[in-house]
């Protein structure tokens, strides 16, 4: 399977290389991003050639852009919140508080 994120920001960057967490699926809906093992995650790659087996669908975040919120399916630590906090941003996710 052939993966893509050409365009990625440096939050999406940090995001990979801290936690391998990479774009797997975009709409004009949500960005769905899985821990991808690929190998290096030093450098952040544009494109990654992957076997389904590889893909942990089942630790996947969802931006979802209509609601502008995140739903997450694992654990993840407060860096990851940091990295989380700063792509809603990037998104344009208002603050309800």
């Amino acid at each position: 399977m052939l993966i893509k994120n050409t365009n990625a920001t440096d939050t999406e960057k940090q995001l990979y290389k801290y936690a391998g967490l990479y774009l797997i699926e975009s709409s004009e809906d949500c960005l769905k991003y899985a821990p991808v093992h690929n190998g290096n995650m030093d450098i952040f790659p544009a494109f990654i050639d992957v076997e389904q087996d590889y893909i942990e669908y089942e630790n996947m975040i969802v931006f979802d852009k209509l609601s502008e919120s995140v739903k997450l399916n694992s654990w993840y630590d407060i860096d990851i919140f940091g990295l989380i906090y700063k792509r809603m941003e990037e998104l344009n996710f208002k603050k309800h508080l």
